[in-house]
């Protein structure tokens, strides 16, 4: 189980990654489809931003995927 919130970015941040280049998208590509900046896609990539639950929402949805798959990892 992670415990800690750095641990939980961090993972979040991986699942989002392997997410976003299994659906061939670079960071660019993902925020135009979020309406976000690259640079946000980035950082929640390495852990570094905490998002919200709907940029989760949307990042699934430019992934077209589930939310949960991207917190599935979070156990």
């Amino acid at each position: 189980m992670i415990n800690d919130s750095k641990e939980v970015l961090a993972q979040l941040g991986q699942t989002l990654k392997k997410y976003r280049e299994q659906a061939k998208l670079s960071q660019d590509k993902l925020a135009a489809k979020c309406d976000t900046e690259q640079a946000d896609i980035s950082r929640i990539e390495s852990g570094l931003l905490n998002p919200g639950v709907l940029v989760i929402v949307d990042l699934a949805r430019g992934l077209g995927i589930s939310p949960s798959m991207l917190l599935e990892d979070l156990k």
